[in-house]
């Protein structure tokens, strides 16, 4: 389903899922989609940078900003993101520059 949906079909497929802990299949699904994050892509940006927030999964968020350009540009995940990190994570671990 994940080659014939694409990363649409995946967002919504982990979108589905709510706020509970993440399954095996949740994390294919979610490497799927983290595979094709590029700076160009914000809508899937910004998606899994709420379920790495969510999953509280540091690597996964710092996947995320280094595929995303996010380092280099804060607009690409926005300040609201970047704080809500901040919040989950601490200072430290989500510094971007």
């Amino acid at each position: 389903m994940l080659n014939a949906g694409g990363v649409s079909y995946a967002l919504q497929r982990l979108k589905s899922a709510g706020s509970r802990s993440p399954t095996q299949e949740d994390r294919k699904v979610a490497n799927y989609v983290l595979a094709r994050i590029n700076p160009r892509d914000k809508v899937s940006a910004l998606a899994m940078a709420d379920l790495a927030i969510q999953w509280n999964d540091l690597a996964m968020w710092n996947q995320i900003v280094k595929a995303s350009g996010a380092e280099k540009s804060l607009d690409m995940i926005g300040k609201d993101k970047l704080i809500a990190a901040w919040d989950k994570f601490s200072f430290e671990n989500v510094r971007l520059l």
